[in-house]
């Protein structure tokens, strides 16, 4: 993670990704370097790697989080937390992410 940081400051964000993805091959069950790796990415290349994370990590909130947040709709947040809650129920900030994203009523419903 460092030395892609190094190299994304240095203005090689190329470099830095390469770095990053060899991390994730390396340590796939890191959820610090899969998160890293998604920051460097374009929005729609973050998508495809957020998807490998959570193929490897699927019980991991944070990529699920992540996941979500880069969804450009309400409607694409919810599916995205849905499907998370179907592999973690238990997880109370993925329930308040997506009670926070339903109106009142359906608030309601989901609690």
């Amino acid at each position: 993670i460092a030395a892609a940081r190094v190299e994304e400051i240095a203005g090689r964000i190329a470099v830095a990704r390469k770095i990053i993805a060899e991390g994730c091959e390396t340590c796939p069950m890191s959820e610090d370097v899969w998160l890293e790796a998604v920051r460097l990415q374009t929005p729609a290349n973050a998508k495809i790697v957020l998807a490998k994370a959570v193929e490897k990590l699927p019980h991991s909130v944070k990529l699920w989080i992540q996941a979500a947040a880069l969804e450009h709709t309400d409607v694409q947040k919810k599916v995205v937390l849905r499907k998370a809650l179907e592999i973690i129920p238990n997880s109370v900030r993925l329930w308040k992410e997506l009670i926070e994203l339903e109106n009142e009523e359906d608030a309601k419903i989901l609690l």
